[in-house]
């Protein structure tokens, strides 16, 4: 049996069946027979690597995809992937906790994020998509503005308005 990189973006079921293959590869290698046991962890190691690649660069965002594939990284002797999926496992986690407190800043990195999103849709000449994630940040910056008039930054978020508002002004109204 050989293991394949899968054709489709993974999700957590294709990614922990991945893990699964992996696993039993592993287990058959510590039955093979002697002569076997020279190039079968070589090729369990080259499939977890193929996979962690995969999985890492489909899912950079996953926290538990970055921390198996540190894993299998630092396994099969590549100290330097490892090293950088630790460190973004740990980035993520970071991030993760900050999102999951409520607070103003917090929940403008939520808002911010989306209009990155709105941003790449807009390059990608996606307008319709783009012009409604827009509208959905303008109306959680005016949201985030009336929750928390005092909050520090707010001059951030009125020039983001102020922007947006331009932006999705019809072009007849625009300047």
């Amino acid at each position: 049996m050989e293991i394949q990189p899968a054709e489709v973006p993974l999700g957590p079921a294709e990614l922990m069946e991945g893990m699964v293959q992996v696993l039993d590869f592993f287990i058959v290698d510590l039955v093979v027979e002697e002569e076997e046991q020279r190039t079968q962890p070589l090729l369990v190691g080259l499939a977890a690597w193929e996979w962690a690649q995969r999985a890492a660069s489909e899912r950079p965002t996953d926290a538990e995809v970055l921390r198996m594939a540190a894993a299998i990284a630092d396994w099969v002797g590549k100290p330097k992937d490892a090293e950088q999926w630790q460190r973004r496992f740990h980035e993520v986690q970071t991030r993760k906790e900050l999102l999951s407190q409520d607070s103003p800043a917090t929940e403008y990195l939520r808002i911010f994020e989306t209009l990155q999103e709105a941003e790449k849709l807009e390059a990608l000449k996606k307008t319709s998509e783009s012009d409604q994630m827009f509208r959905k940040v303008l109306e959680d910056l005016k949201r985030l503005k009336d929750n928390h008039p005092d909050w520090e930054s707010i001059s951030i978020v009125q020039y983001r308005i102020r922007v947006l508002e331009k932006k999705l002004a019809s072009p007849q109204q625009k300047p």
